[in-house]
């Protein structure tokens, strides 16, 4: 009885090992691959007016599919027992540092975005702080997956990706505006949006992700902080636009 129940929870925690690097791998492939579509399709559009432009597009497109290899194969690295070959890219090379999902570094990807041409502007509300691990990749990984599905099903829509800081709780806004141009895919709800979700129930965080009035999209990801201040502190704005 004791072996079988041992046995059980083995196989669920393989499970959810299983379900979470799925969901990085997809995270990871989807947020680059889509960063390569769009700077593409720009470099096409760009060739006989201006090819300058478009040699710099070309130019993202090699540095993302670059990047996109290296994330992989570090996340694939994790399926590994040799700790060589989680470190090494498996040809002799040496994999630099990741970026780590932190809300931190959610402006890292906002300036990737704006370099494959989205048009992105990112505000702060509040003092910034740090929340756990979990919650912090989920913020992150929120943030990354909804600017991927805004190049995806909105391309050329201006985007807003919105941090607030309030004394209970951390908020964090994605929002695309219509796009007048065709998109990718006719689908919204695919599996990134399921990954967001799953995301935001683990951490018990409330995801709310529906078509705004304009005709555009939002995603909006409320994390409760357990650990609120003593004090609510003055609210800082900081944009960067």
């Amino acid at each position: 009885m004791a072996e079988n129940e041992r046995r059980i929870s083995v196989q669920n925690d393989l499970r959810a090992e299983r379900t979470a690097l799925a969901r990085e791998l997809h995270d990871i492939a989807g947020h680059h691959l889509s960063g390569i579509i769009v700077s593409a399709q720009a470099a096409s559009a760009l060739v006989e007016r201006d090819p300058e432009r478009a040699r710099e597009m070309l130019q993202t497109v090699q540095s993302d599919a670059r990047t996109t290899l290296v994330d992989l194969r570090r996340t694939v690295g994790l399926l590994r027992s040799d700790d060589a070959d989680a470190q090494g890219g498996g040809d002799g090379s040496t994999l630099g540092p990741a970026t780590t999902p932190t809300i931190a570094a959610i402006p890292e990807l906002v300036e990737a975005a704006r370099s494959r041409g989205q048009h992105v502007a990112y505000t702060v509300t509040g003092e910034p702080r740090v929340l756990g691990p979990l919650a912090e990749t989920a913020a992150y990984r929120t943030v990354q997956e909804s600017l991927a599905n805004a190049a995806r099903h909105a391309p050329g829509a201006v985007c807003r990706v919105a941090v607030r800081f309030e004394a209970d709780a951390i908020e964090l806004t994605v929002t695309n505006a219509a796009s007048s141009q065709r998109p990718a895919s006719p689908s919204r709800d695919g599996y990134g949006l399921w990954g967001m979700r799953e995301r935001a129930e683990l951490i018990g965080a409330r995801l709310t992700a529906a078509p705004t009035d304009e005709g555009g999209w939002r995603n909006q990801l409320t994390i409760p902080d357990e650990h609120r201040p003593d004090q609510q502190r003055p609210d800082q704005h900081r944009s960067v636009s």
